[in-house]
């Protein structure tokens, strides 16, 4: 390895026409040594080291290669990337954008977060600009490792903030947000930490109908057994009962149980609210809310009927 070689290579990798594949581009690390006394020939260069000079001649190609920086570039190339961290996630941006299954178990994200925890909000908000329809926004990140961040609750609200503003609850087919408390490996941990950060979102939005209606959802369609926990907080906070009519006290999707026993899940929710609210300070101010989910049970009651005439 010498000045030569290292001339060589630069050029190689700088042609913007011509593809360049790396299975390990760690394996150029032994130009590092030549490489430093290059750069004092070329100031332009004195914020990089090898590995990320070549890593930003990659970028530069008109032709964008799926795995044109190898393997697990992020997992093994972050040390090389601390003091270039903008780079770093243009790196993990524009292969994510080749390859919507890059990364797929989520360490590429993990090792660029532990660098700079902002690259999600980007992630969220470029997805966001991107139009992406609404089963697909989220579907492709994993999670997990944003909710052991130090931020992760400014991080995740925030997301919300842009999701929301993105996309209104008008079903109760679940939304796009719910993906940010969707988890590859639940555990209580994490279930404690969402209800925790739910709830203070409530709290802090429960005059915005959006707001309320998207935090209902969630909860409804990730954490339904504190749905009727939610409802009470909320209608401490926000009795107004347009808003509540509003809101979906039932999961969209396919019915795998048949109609009746869902009809019956929900006229159950129904009366569990109804003794909810009878439990709450004066009583009086929901005798709107008491009245439309008893009527509602009337109905449901009746659609029962007719489904079971109709299987007959």
């Amino acid at each position: 390895v010498n000045d030569l070689f290292l001339t060589n290579l630069i050029k190689v990798f700088a042609e913007p026409d011509k593809n360049v594949y790396t299975y390990n581009i760690l394996d150029y690390k032994k130009y590092s040594d030549v490489f430093e006394v290059y750069k004092h020939e070329n100031k332009e260069l004195s914020e990089h080291n090898v590995i990320t000079y070549l890593s930003s001649l990659i970028l530069k190609k008109t032709n964008k290669q799926r795995y044109a920086f190898g393997y697990h570039f992020c997992v093994k190339c972050a040390p090389y990337f601390k003091d270039n961290i903008e780079l770093f996630k243009e790196i993990y941006l524009a292969q994510k954008d080749i390859d919507t299954n890059f990364d797929h178990d989520g360490k590429e994200l993990e090792e660029v977060l532990k660098l700079d925890s902002n690259l999600f909000i980007q992630i969220i908000e470029k997805k966001v600009s991107e139009h992406r329809t609404r089963y697909y926004m989220l579907r492709d990140l994993r999670l997990d490792y944003v909710w052991t961040l130090p931020d992760y609750e400014e991080i995740i609200e925030k997301s919300m903030n842009l999701v929301i503003k993105k996309e209104s609850v008008f079903s109760n087919m679940e939304h796009t947000a719910v993906g940010l408390f969707t988890f590859r490996t639940p555990s209580l941990e994490l279930k404690e930490k969402a209800i925790t950060l739910l709830s203070k979102y409530l709290e802090k939005n429960s005059f915005d109908k959006q707001s309320v209606l998207t935090v209902l959802n969630i909860v409804m369609h990730k954490f339904d057994k504190d749905f009727v926990l939610f409802l009470r907080k909320l209608l401490l906070l926000n009795n107004d009962f347009e808003l509540f009519k509003r809101i979906h006290l039932s999961k969209g999707g396919m019915i795998s149980t048949g109609r009746v026993p869902s009809i019956q899940l929900s006229i159950d929710l129904y009366t569990d609210i109804i003794t909810m609210i009878n439990e709450l300070p004066d009583t009086l101010s929901y005798t709107e809310h008491i009245d439309y989910l008893e009527k509602s049970i009337v109905w449901s009651k009746k659609e029962i009927e007719q489904e079971q005439k109709r299987e007959f």
